[in-house]
């Protein structure tokens, strides 16, 4: 009998010690922002309480550790006295989930007890007070909560990241959340960055009832309301560019409010639905509410702190080791069933019971704690180790490694499954990193990577595609009895391959039936291929659409992938063989400064002449004649200079002849600039284009046309305010013939000189043949047409395929594509050239000009002979004396008497150096002309020079 007493002792002793260990006694206290009520929260924590005391030691259990103690929980609603009753139950930890400025009341009520407190507030606190709070060297308050700055820098990042042209936050009540948003922008705009998104507010109610004791008081509209008026908004204006909505409410979401938004179509077919704030509903209540419409890809997502959701989350190394632990064991790491801060608070109870097990460890007994039996007692003893259990949950809970913001994103797969997949990690410095899924998205999606519940391929479906047969777009192919294109190529038929190869997708192409672009018949009737697109016959309209306003009503442009101009079809103008074209090289004006040049240099050389003391004739230099002051001399020799005929020098004063040589160099640039261009104007004929631009059609007398219903007919139409403009449209419309197509158009202007064809000029030259000698295309470049592909309006894959347009232009695919079918070539342009031999009929301006100075010169010499024999009748009715002259005889003399010896100066002999040098200077006649042997005595002294 005594051998089986020590056992049962011994048990019976362990029994006792586990029996009245204390427990580990935690107070949860909640409020009416938690969105749940207290049955709820008490009913989810029943749930949990087994898993969270068996498996709260499980990342820390070992033999040589003591067992986790047991666990009791006390749930209160806030009330301004449950601090106290907590206090007076002997609770260890307290948890509260309130708002911030409750969370702050707490936390004034618990210092004095040191009792460890951990705050989940929800309006979170501002980075100041918990800043404050932090300062206290006798703290033990752990928050555990994004800044308001936090998630006001993460809106304006977003925003950021996905371009976005408008941004609306849509508020319940003023946060910090919205003026931070807003500041950030401000910031960007005074720094000039170079993108900055526009981003606006507006408040909305929860009911529309207005308040009873506030009767006059301003009501919002509630969301639905304010989403209807947004569809309104849109449909009337295409300048609406909203696309992201920020829903931050302050209050509680509510589920039927929810149901509400998500059930509207249009919006998550037009906008991104982003909730920034704490969510107080399940992950799973809002897939369920974002699902409601089965048809529909919901662009929706939330951000959250709590950095395990999914099964794939705890693959995640970055995480501690001990929570992933945790949450595999207690949730398997799926956390969609309960809200961030419930979720929050159950691993604050896990590291709770982790801290207490290491202090028992170091013979701690943190539960063994004095009751205070009175929380309003003037003294009473704190509890001790406070700030030691603090600082341990603080290193447990590794808070940095889960402090950023991370963004978590709706996707549905093909199986029409959804569930909320990581996208972005946002940091508190406002540095954005995209997940390896988030990666896979943006490169997929080729949008920031955040939303992967928007479309990115077609997933090999094949898609009907209307196009029309048109070169260069398309310039061959096969047409069935059925209007569809087989085997075709083209321009549009390769950027249509390389949308196929990128959105996987493959697709059949057919031709409008009635072979028409697309015209408005009634306000929501189109034809041609609009039409087709519309009612749902094709899905992309691959062919060149000119973009302009009235089909963008009803269309999504994808382009422009080319900008065209407006063409000008016109008959080739008679080559210009003018006369004179021998002139033509230089204008009027430069031929009056030639001739004036002439004019002005003869006359300086004379007037030099006649005042510079040092000319041969003011000198009396032997040989010296009045030639070298005579006006018609001097035009004489400038003349010959002119026509590089080699004229000897008269002037000898170094005035003079500085002015002949600035002359010889004019004459010399003139020369090299004739004989150049001249060569060029004989051997090419001009094409002179009559008209240019549509400014020139207006005034000219042109009989002017279009194709029916085209496009350059509507861009001219929606320009009449422009004077030319609304003239060159009256004349289209009231030209009696009717063009259906470019065929008809070639044909009305080939019929007459005076008939013009307007439309696309890249059309007009690909449609002519390459030997067309008899038609001319000219282009008014100031009238710009944007050509680009369409879908239907709201199509999911129309954002993606403009993308990628866009891409497609900026790597040069396009601008090979286009030089590959020779987009851009020429046939006619205006003032072409031809070059051919030099011929009579090119030189006959020359042989006119001689031919008038023949007849002038046998007019001269008419005149010359008249004057002679008047002169000489002249000098016998009235003769003179031999020695009248006073040995210089005038010009005049030499006419009318070239027989009489005219006496012959003097030579001079002056010892006058400067004399000497001047005396025969440039003069070659001077030494043979007179001979020094017959000049008598007398006249052999100095010169008198006065």
């Amino acid at each position: 009998m005594k051998q089986f007493t020590l056992p049962l002792i011994g048990i019976w002793m362990i029994i006792t010690v586990i029996v009245c260990q204390k427990p580990l006694h935690i107070g949860i206290i909640y409020d009416s922002e938690l969105g749940i009520t207290g049955e709820t929260l008490i009913k989810r924590f029943n749930d949990l309480y087994e898993k969270i005391e068996y498996y709260a030691d499980f990342p820390i259990r070992n033999y040589s550790l003591p067992s986790p103690p047991k666990l009791k929980l006390t749930i209160r609603e806030f009330t301004f006295g449950v601090v106290c009753n907590l206090v007076q139950s002997d609770v260890n930890v307290i948890i509260s989930l309130t708002a911030c400025n409750i969370a702050q009341l707490i936390e004034s009520q618990i210092i004095p007890y040191g009792i460890p407190y951990i705050a989940i507030p929800r309006p979170t606190c501002s980075k100041e007070i918990i800043n404050l709070s932090n300062i206290r060297t006798t703290t033990t308050t752990l928050w555990i909560q994004p800044t308001p700055e936090q998630t006001g820098r993460a809106i304006y990042e977003m925003s950021e990241l996905e371009r976005v042209s408008q941004a609306l936050l849509l508020v319940d009540k003023t946060n910090m959340e919205t003026d931070i948003a807003l500041d950030l922008v401000l910031q960007a705009e005074m720094n000039d960055e170079k993108f900055v998104p526009y981003i606006s507010t507006q408040m909305f109610s929860l009911t529309n009832q207005i308040n009873p004791m506030y009767p006059t008081s301003n009501t919002y509209d509630t969301i639905d309301v304010l989403l209807k008026r947004f569809e309104d908004m849109r449909s009337n204006s295409s300048s609406f560019l909203l696309s992201h909505i920020f829903h931050i409410q302050v209050r509680p979401l509510d589920l039927n409010q929810l149901y509400k938004i998500y059930q509207n179509r249009y919006i998550f077919r037009n906008y991104y639905w982003i909730l920034p704030t704490i969510l107080t509903i399940t992950p799973n209540e809002l897939i369920r509410v974002a699902t409601t419409n089965q048809f529909e890809q919901v662009a929706t997502g939330f951000f959250r702190q709590f950095p395990i959701l999914n099964e794939e989350d705890c693959l995640n190394l970055n995480i501690g080791e001990n929570m992933r632990l945790l949450m595999s064991e207690i949730f398997q790491c799926n956390t969609n069933n309960i809200t961030e801060r419930e979720l929050e608070a159950v691993y604050m109870i896990l590291l709770s019971s982790q801290v207490t097990i290491l202090m028992k460890s170091l013979s701690i007994d943190f539960m063994d704690i004095p009751s205070i039996q009175d929380c309003d007692a003037p003294s009473f003893q704190p509890r001790p180790y406070g700030q030691l259990f603090y600082r341990i949950l603080i290193s447990l809970a590794e808070l940095p490694k889960w402090s950023n913001l991370l963004f978590y994103s709706l996707e549905t797969d093909v199986q029409g499954k959804s569930k909320f997949l990581f996208t972005g990690n946002f940091s508190q410095n406002g540095d954005i990193t995209l997940t390896e899924y988030g990666k896979f998205v943006a490169k997929q999606g080729l949008l920031s990577g955040l939303f992967p519940n928007t479309f990115r391929t077609f997933q090999n479906k094949t898609i009907n595609v209307s196009t029309s047969f048109d070169p260069p777009y398309i310039v061959r192919g096969e047409i069935t009895k059925d209007n569809e294109l087989l085997n075709a190529e083209g321009l549009a038929i390769d950027i249509l391959n390389e949308f196929a190869r990128r959105l996987e997708f493959r697709y059949r192409l057919f031709l409008p039936p009635d072979g028409e672009y697309g015209v408005k018949i009634t306000n929501t009737t189109w034809n041609g291929m609009v039409g087709e697109l519309l009612a749902g016959k094709t899905d992309i309209i691959a062919a060149p659409l000119t973009i302009n306003k009235e089909r963008s009503q009803d269309l999504f442009f994808v382009g422009p992938f080319m900008e065209d101009t407006l063409g000008i079809l016109l008959n080739t103008p008679q080559q210009n063989e003018e006369l004179f074209q021998m002139f033509l090289p230089f204008r009027y004006d430069i031929w009056l400064c030639v001739i004036g040049s002439i004019f002005i240099a003869a006359f300086l050389i004379t007037i030099f002449s006649i005042i510079s003391p040092f000319s041969a004739w003011n000198l009396a230099i032997p040989g010296a004649t009045s030639d070298e002051i005579s006006i018609y001399h001097s035009i004489w020799f400038t003349v010959g200079g002119m026509l590089m005929q080699g004229q000897e020098l008269r002037a000898i004063a170094c005035s003079a002849r500085t002015v002949t040589l600035l002359y010889w160099l004019l004459v010399l640039v003139i020369q090299a600039t004739w004989q150049a261009d001249l060569t060029a104007f004989l051997t090419r004929n001009v094409i002179q284009i009559p008209v240019s631009s549509l400014e020139d059609l207006a005034t000219s007398g042109l009989s002017l046309a279009a194709i029916k219903n085209s496009g350059t007919v509507k861009l001219i139409q929606s320009a009449t305010a422009n004077e030319y403009y609304s003239i060159v449209y009256e004349k289209i419309m009231g030209n009696p013939y009717v063009l259906r197509n470019l065929s008809d158009g070639v044909a009305y202007v080939r019929n007459s000189t005076k008939n013009v064809l307007l439309d696309d000029k890249i059309q007009l030259l690909h449609y002519l043949p390459d030997n067309e000698e008899t038609l001319t295309v000219v282009d008014d470049k100031k009238v710009i047409i944007p050509i680009g592909f369409a879908v239907r309006l709201g199509e999911e894959y129309a954002p993606l395929m403009l993308s990628f347009m866009s891409i497609l232009r900026e790597r040069g695919v396009i601008d090979h594509l286009l030089e590959k079918w020779n987009v851009e070539k020429i046939k006619y342009t205006s003032n072409t050239a031809t070059f051919n031999l030099v011929t009579l009929r090119n030189m006959s301006g020359a042989f006119i000009v001689l031919s008038v100075f023949i007849v002038t010169s046998l007019i001269v010499l008419i005149i010359e002979i008249k004057w002679h024999k008047y002169s000489l009748k002249k000098e016998k009715l009235h003769p003179k004396s031999k020695n009248s002259s006073n040995g210089h005889p005038s010009i005049w003399r030499r006419f009318t008497h070239p027989t009489e010896d005219i006496p012959k100066p003097k030579l001079d002999l002056s010892r006058n150096p400067t004399l000497k040098q001047l005396k025969y200077a440039g003069h070659r006649r001077a030494s043979a002309a007179f001979d020094a042997t017959v000049i008598t005595a007398e006249n052999q002294t100095e010169s008198n020079l006065e």
